[in-house]
Formats: structure tokens, sequence, C-alpha cells
């Protein structure tokens, strides 16, 4: 039994190597910043949502309704349109319209408009707009109870279950169109989860293809005998980014083919298929379907975001001692990715604090994770600025790798992670 435990104490030392601890205590790290960045973001998203009413009919029955929307923990602004255009981010804006009270009265269904006005495409941002959903169970049980208490007869039962139409409409980047919001939110979601995924994915592969190359050529110690051919640095670093590149464009082709298909599977098992499709032509309207020039410009920024990564991968490679070392010298990469992935995931960014807004932007790889939600609101002009930022990090990381190569510090450089000496 001695030698079994002896056996199991070798493995687990030479298992958990400062390689492998490091990565995992700064993944702890990532994830504790980012629990106190949100717990300092205000309310959860199961808390009470906004929702701006204009109750142009002004009867009992229409203040009923709006006392109901509260208890449904709908959080309610009654105003007038002009003002509630003036308000930033989302907005969720019911109408009653006048009118409503009397045709219940008379015993006649009466129609209200639910009206998502959307801004911003962030998951939280949608999010407390899908909450605003819950206004029409709301408004359906206040207007039953308030005909129940005047003593409706049996024969009204049908009219009781659906005394109120909701009649539903998106407005975004100056288009209305009535479309139902629960899909179109679907649709969007479908398209601001998607991109990320496949981003992260193949910027990470990516980068860590690249480490695992040079930390094996510095083990294997061919990259000496490369070094020492007649071919110049500059021309190696270059070739190393274009063939990098090359088989990262072929794993963004395939995960795009692949997310695609599992988003459209996912999208069926949430709604009928006619329900999918039957607001397409309407979204298009909206600006929401993207075109060949939209998908264009998100793949010329997560390009650009791909060409960063690999130029931080040569530089962070050059730093590993071996293919072991290799993964945790990808780590300030991996951190990076985390960071700019989840964080828009999470919070909302245009109503963070500048201070995180600027960290965010800072990182070249959070304007590729952005750009689909800045090209469906037509925002064009912060994809190109996010482009250009991210030429110029890759420039100066290209440079520096160029700068490694030229010299013999690329077979000298270490990252060192020992942090105590082993016994003589």
């Amino acid at each position: 039994m001695r030698k079994f435990f002896l056996l199991v104490g070798k493995e687990v030392r030479e298992l958990a190597t400062p390689q492998v601890i490091v990565p995992m205590v700064a993944v702890m790290i990532v994830f504790t910043l980012i629990g106190k960045i949100l717990s300092k973001q205000g309310r959860p998203l199961g808390a009470s949502q906004a929702i701006l009413v204009q109750d142009r009919d002004n009867s009992p029955l229409s203040g009923r309704v709006v006392a109901g929307l509260g208890a449904a923990r709908l959080e309610v602004f009654l105003m007038e349109a002009a003002i509630a255009a003036e308000r930033p981010g989302n907005l969720a804006v019911l109408v009653i319209p006048a009118g409503f009270g009397e045709r219940i009265g008379r015993g006649e269904r009466a129609e209200v408009e639910l009206v998502a006005v959307l801004r911003d495409l962030g998951p939280r941002a949608l999010a407390s707009v899908a909450q605003s959903m819950r206004a029409e169970r709301s408004i359906k049980e206040s207007v039953s109870l308030f005909l129940l208490e005047r003593k409706a007869s049996v024969k009204d039962v049908p009219f009781l279950r659906e005394p109120v139409v909701l009649k539903e409409a998106v407005a975004i980047g100056g288009a209305f169109e009535r479309v139902p919001i629960a899909q179109t939110l679907l649709f969007v979601q479908s398209q601001i989860y998607l991109f990320p995924v496949v981003i992260f994915m193949v910027i990470l592969l990516s980068a860590q293809m690249v480490v695992l190359s040079v930390a094996a050529e510095k083990e294997n110690k061919t990259l000496e005998i490369l070094l020492s051919s007649p071919i110049g640095r500059r021309t190696l670093v270059v070739a190393k980014l274009s063939a990098s590149a090359l088989v990262a464009l072929g794993f963004t082709a395939a995960y795009m083919v692949g997310m695609r298909s599992f988003m459209g599977a996912v999208s069926g098992q949430l709604a009928p298929a006619a329900a999918v499709s039957a607001p397409y032509v309407p979204l298009a309207k909206l600006g929401l379907a993207l075109s060949l020039p939209g998908y264009a410009l998100i793949a010329m920024s997560v390009m650009a975001g791909i060409l960063c990564a690999l130029s931080v991968a040569i530089v962070l490679g050059i730093l590993a001692d071996d293919v072991k070392s290799a993964h945790a010298a990808t780590t300030p990469l991996m951190l990076l990715l985390m960071f700019s992935y989840l964080l828009p995931l999470l919070v909302d960014t245009r109503a963070s604090p500048a201070a995180l807004r600027a960290l965010l932007w800072a990182i070249p790889f959070t304007h590729a994770f952005l750009a689909p939600q800045h090209v469906l609101l037509k925002e064009y002009g912060a994809v190109g600025l996010g482009i250009l930022y991210q030429a110029g990090v890759f420039l100066a990381f290209a440079a520096l790798a160029s700068r490694l190569f030229s010299g013999e510090s690329v077979l000298t450089l270490r990252w060192n992670l020992r942090f105590w000496k082993p016994r003589a």
C-alpha cells in the first residue's frame, strides 16, 4: 500500500506543475473579478424590469391595468412618447388606446400595443426587454378580474379568457415593423450568441497552435537550424503568420457552418418553423437580417482579431521553454479572451462605468466580439475604428516578434515559472 501512495504522490507532483497551476489560478482570478463587476452592475436579471406606459384612456379599468403591471414585477413609468424617446437604452412601451375601457364594458375585445425599442443588442439589454412580455398576462388577468367583479355570465367565458388582443411591434434605428417581439429577440440573440462563440474558439485554437509550434521548434532544436538557413528573419515571421492565418480561416469556416446549423436546430426547437420564418421579411426591413456587406465587415473584424492573437502568440511562444510550458505561456492571451468574451455577455456595456468600457475597448478582441451588434445597429464607424485599432496592435506585436527573431534572444528568452529549486 505504501508503494501505491508513493506512486500517487509522484504522479501528482508531475501533474501539478507551475505550468498547470498558474493558468488555473489566473482563470479563478478572472471569474472572481467578473463576479465583482457583476455585483456592482445593479439589479439582477430577475429583478423588476421597467416598462413605459402611455395611458390614453385614463379610465378606471386602464388604471387598474397599470396597477396590475406593478404586481407582475414590472416597474411602471407613466409618460408621453416625447419623454420616452429621450430615455437611453432599450425601451418597452405599452400603449393603452383611448376607448379601451368602453370597449371592454360593451363586451368587445380591446387592443393594446406593446413596442420594443431596441437601441442596444447586448444579451443583458435584450433580456430586460424580454421580461416585459409579462405585461400581456398581467393585462388579461386584470381585465378578467374586473369583468368577474361585474358578475359576468357563463356565456362570457371565451371573452373572459381573451379579453385583450396584444399588438406587438419592434422599432430599431428609425425602422418600425409589426413583428412578434419574442421571435425578433430570438433571431437577434441567435446572431449575437453565435458569432462570439465562433470567434472565441477560433482565436484560442489559432493562438495555441502558434505557441505550440514555436515551442516545439525550440524544444526539438529545429528553430536553430531554421534561423541558420539563408532566409530572412522577417520573412520567417511573415510566413508563420500567413500559414497560421490560413489555418485559422479554415477553422472559422468550419465553426461557422457547424454553429449556424446548431443555432438553426435550437431555434427550431424553441418555436415552430413557420413562426421563425414568418417574420423574416419584416426583420430584413428592420435591418436585423445581415446582408453580404455586413457579413464581410464582420469577417474583416474577426480576421483582424485573429491576426492580433497570432502576433501575440508568436511572442508568447518565444517565451515558452518547451511544449509543456507552452500552455502556461498562452495564459495572458486566454485571460484577455475570456474577459472580452464573457463580460459583454453578462453586463450592459453601454451603461457600464467609463473605466470598464475603456478597459474593454483596450482589449483588441472585444471589437471582434461586438462587431455583429454594431453591424445590426448600423454603427459601421465603430466597426471600422475597431478594425484600425486591431490592425495597429497586430503591427506592433508583429514588429516585436520580428525584432526578437532578428537577434539571438529568440533562443535565449525564457518564461521561468519555477517558484522553487529542485533538490540536488
